[in-house]
């Protein structure tokens, strides 16, 4: 496929059957961290060419602290933000120790973070060229924030409890609101919020929680693209996992948002947020961890548990019916082995290719498994494939190419891998400058590429990888 081809199936994408899922975004490959409201973390178009030879791929990468989100627009746009620290260390320390226990955050650790600023880097992916915008009306912990591309032309980020709306030709900061905070005292200074989504109306939804042991309260708003003034504001249940929105029909929409011990969502109406009591599920088994970000299916929510450090057990997946839920969610072991696990980032999965299944990918850093699953619209999961990899990076799917891209870590270094989705044939891999496992993503480009964030948490520096075909 060539770039003028993929440039023209951008532009045909909110045609497409991802309408629904990428309704008020911008119309490119990747305008959310997780690729769409849904959070599936795939995309029809865009990344490496199929067919692409092993021999012909390259990476070259710039220095940036510690990247961790990133995003398409134009052709020759990239979006990424980094220089957001707090607590990722502890995830990458577990998976270089193979441990779930977490190392304790101390003192030098919290004066470490605030070195740190978070920022939004505008690169052009084929020369490199880039600019920083640090963000630094920051009012609260220092925890990754998120950003979005929307519909209206605007890019939009939060980051440290305040919202910025920025210019993407001049990369300036057009307007910025401090978001509300939850509690007092140093409550309020652990408040985070984590990610932007977008109405089909163009008004933004965030939410935030408590870095805290146990996470059990935050703000659900509704925020005006325009001017950022509130259009709602309500103090709810809720823990870290990331929001995830899904629009049925016109007028109709709903906020995905677990707490520590149910699978939940909310009616967003004109007023606010009215939680549906009926449909929530209780999912927490003893000695795990809260649950992940929820990914939509279709036909059921998506979600792994052991999101935090702490569990003694597997890390399980549970499927949440859309319709006629259960009161209680059954267990499903993410990976084969019955080994103690945690994970940062969620499952992936392709609700589009197949009106009768989907196909879902859980992965499991500690027991460099990863997994891929059928989903059936009748809650049927078969396992697909099964390979050893030490996945760290939230991993990208194209379905035009049938490509899965991961990362693995492995011999002191940090790889980036091109497998077949549909069998887990390993295509390629390219050896990259980091030497840890990174807390960053992968996604797909738009000039047959594809980029790798690295975090490097305990190092000087982090790194921006591109990986194409030359």
């Amino acid at each position: 496929m060539t770039n003028k081809d993929i440039a023209t199936n951008i532009k045909n994408i909110a045609e497409q059957s991802h309408s629904r899922s990428r309704a008020g975004l911008y119309k490119t490959v990747w305008p959310l961290e997780h690729a769409d409201t849904w959070r599936t973390q795939t995309s029809p178009v865009g990344g490496l060419p199929a067919g692409f030879s092993a021999k012909a791929l390259h990476a070259t990468s710039i220095k940036l602290d510690q990247p961790i989100v990133g995003y398409t627009r134009e052709q020759r746009e990239v979006f990424v933000m980094g220089g957001m620290p707090f607590l990722m260390n502890t995830y990458t320390q577990d998976i270089m120790n193979n441990s779930t226990a977490g190392a304790q955050f101390t003192l030098e650790a919290a004066l470490t973070n605030l070195k740190h600023t978070p920022y939004v880097a505008k690169i052009d992916p084929v020369t490199l060229e880039h600019v920083i915008l640090p963000l630094t009306q920051g009012q609260s912990v220092n925890y990754p924030g998120g950003m979005l591309m929307h519909e209206n032309g605007f890019v939009y980020a939060v980051a440290q409890g305040v919202l910025y709306k920025i210019a993407p030709d001049t990369m300036q900061i057009v307007r910025s609101t401090p978001l509300p905070l939850v509690g007092q005292g140093i409550e309020q200074e652990l408040t985070a919020y984590n990610g932007l989504q977008v109405l089909s109306n163009g008004l933004l939804v965030t939410k935030c929680f408590v870095a805290k042991s146990n996470p059990d309260q935050g703000w659900l708003l509704k925020i005006d693209p325009d001017n950022l003034s509130l259009k709602a504001a309500q103090l709810v249940n809720i823990q870290s996992a990331r929001l995830m929105l899904d629009q049925p029909e016109p007028g109709v929409a709903y906020a995905y948002a677990p707490t520590l011990e149910q699978s939940r969502r909310f009616r967003i109406v004109e007023e606010g947020f009215v939680l549906d009591e009926p449909w929530s599920a209780y999912y927490r088994r003893p000695n795990t961890t809260w649950a992940n970000g929820t990914l939509f299916m279709k036909n059921h929510v998506v979600f792994p548990d052991n999101s935090a450090p702490g569990a003694n057990t597997p890390m399980h997946i549970y499927l949440h019916p859309v319709n006629n839920p259960p009161a209680q969610l059954e267990p499903h072991n993410a990976v084969s082995a019955s080994l103690e696990g945690i994970n940062f980032w969620k499952v992936l999965g392709d609700p589009y290719s197949n009106a009768e299944h989907g196909t879902i990918v859980t992965f499991v850093p500690m027991n460099s498994l990863i997994s891929a699953y059928r989903l059936g619209a009748d809650g049927s999961l078969k396992q697909l494939w099964e390979r050893s990899y030490m996945v760290s990076a939230s991993p990208a799917i194209v379905t035009s190419t049938d490509h899965l891209y991961i990362n693995d870590y492995r011999d002191g270094h940090d790889h980036f891998v091109v497998l077949r989705l549909s069998t887990g044939e390993e295509l390629a891999r390219v050896a990259l400058p980091a030497v840890e496992p990174t807390m960053g993503i992968i996604f797909p480009g738009m000039n047959n590429d594809a980029y790798l964030l690295s975090t490097e948490t305990g190092c000087a520096t982090g790194f921006f990888n591109r990986i194409y075909v030359g």
